[in-house]
């Protein structure tokens, strides 16, 4: 969360929760044993209010609600480690191996969407779902290769304690289906995104298109072009180049 507060764009999420954050801070530290406890605690319970929220956005945000969902993520940790003697990072390393072989990275990423800075969201995009390299992808957001590095790193490691997580969590699907006519104007915005450089517009738009049931995947890059194929709920694919 500290590092969604400084890079890019406050999300959603952010935006709601971020007034509570040194009361979270300040719960985890209380019922934890030590410093690395207190941080697993808190990045469990940020992803598990996060799911909170995403399922019931109208639920009012309150402490107490809060502290009931880092009490019961501290009670499920402990209760973990009395079952397995699994060291966390083993755990860690071959959930990466199941991300890897089992998950769409676009999926995690879509229903993690307001829990990332448009800033991470955009460079997960990029890299991991459209095949962008480092150098492309600074050129596009207007930022260094190595700050690029640096984000993904990050954001990977916001994806693996999701799918951690997924463990003991309902799996859910958030993404909803078009019924009514798409806009065209969804297209432009997209496209524009990349013209103009523009992160938070490839952010909105991209989503707004994956809301509808579309699923875009990067074809290829022609010069300065950059074409995607668009496929609509009914399994129409569209060509679409910037």
């Amino acid at each position: 969360m500290e590092e969604n507060m400084q890079e890019g764009h406050e999300s959603a999420f952010n935006e709601i929760i971020s007034p509570y954050y040194p009361d979270i801070k300040k719960y985890c530290k209380s019922i934890a044993s030590n410093y690395w406890e207190t941080e697993d605690l808190f990045q469990d319970s940020l992803l598990k209010i996060y799911l909170a929220w995403k399922k019931k956005p109208d639920r009012e945000i309150t402490k107490k609600l809060l502290y009931t969902i880092i009490k019961n993520t501290w009670i499920d940790q402990k209760r973990k480690k009395c079952l397995s003697t699994e060291p966390l990072e083993e755990g860690i390393i071959q959930d990466e191996a199941r991300y890897n072989e089992g998950y769409e990275i676009r999926e995690v990423l879509e229903e993690l969407a307001e829990y990332l800075s448009i800033k991470q969201f955009v460079i997960i995009l990029l890299t991991e779902a459209f095949d962008f390299t480092a150098k492309e992808t600074a050129a596009l957001i207007k930022d260094s290769e190595s700050n690029v590095y640096t984000t993904l790193h990050r954001t990977k490691k916001k994806l693996k304690r999701y799918l951690h997580l997924q463990v003991n969590l309902p799996q859910e699907k958030f993404r909803k289906k078009a019924d009514q006519m798409i806009d065209p104007s969804l297209f432009e915005n997209f496209l524009n995104g990349f013209r103009t450089k523009n992160p938070k517009l490839i952010y909105e738009s991209y989503l707004s298109m994956n809301g509808l049931g579309m699923e875009i995947r990067k074809v290829r890059s022609v010069g300065k072009s950059i074409c995607f194929n668009v496929t609509d709920p009914d399994g129409n694919v569209l060509m679409i180049c910037t």
